[in-house]
């Protein structure tokens, strides 16, 4: 069974490949994968675009760990996907302004994706999408370590795990032709 890294780990592991957060490198490894992007090559350019540096041989195998993590979580369907996010000893506002990260990255790879497969999405699914654009644009900034956001931010979470396993079931049904964009 393959284990998703901690997020220090893909921290200090990517700079090679990316500028890019743990949670946005993530997001975008989920939104390629659920938008039917299975060439890592693919994922690989899309990260390494800006850099003029070889990655690391470590880097790159941390992004085929992660990618091997998700494309296996998500194709069970069995609610074990976790998203690469900060532990919960970490500052409240460090998770939620990484949770932003992770969505804008899914939201980019899978808005890339739709167009490439000429994917069509439910409406429920479209609305779904509104609500994780409007999460990567939280200000966590203003989010204080109470137990009400602390309550909050993990109903977000959740909120987010359904929402990608939905979209990954919805477009990676074998009768995908069903599928309407309205």
């Amino acid at each position: 069974m393959i284990t998703l890294p901690t997020y220090t780990k893909v921290s200090n592991e990517v700079k090679s490949l990316s500028n890019l957060s743990p949670a946005m490198v993530h997001g975008l490894i989920c939104g390629y994968i659920c938008g039917r992007q299975t060439d890592i090559n693919l994922i690989y350019k899309t990260l390494h675009k800006n850099k003029t540096t070889k990655p690391s041989a470590q880097s790159l195998e941390i992004l085929k760990t992660i990618f091997a993590y998700s494309s296996e979580k998500l194709t069970r369907f069995d609610f074990s996907f976790q998203l690469l996010l900060p532990s919960d000893r970490a500052a409240l506002s460090k998770r939620a302004a990484s949770l932003s990260l992770w969505c804008e990255g899914f939201i980019i790879s899978l808005n890339h994706s739709i167009e490439l497969e000429k994917l069509k999405i439910s409406q429920e699914n479209q609305e779904a999408i509104k609500h994780l654009i409007k999460i990567s644009e939280l200000e966590h900034e203003v989010i204080e370590a109470r137990e009400d956001d602390e309550n909050g931010y993990t109903e977000i979470v959740e909120y987010v795990r359904m929402v990608v396993l939905s979209i990954y079931s919805e477009l990676n049904r074998t009768s995908s032709n069903q599928n309407h964009l309205h």
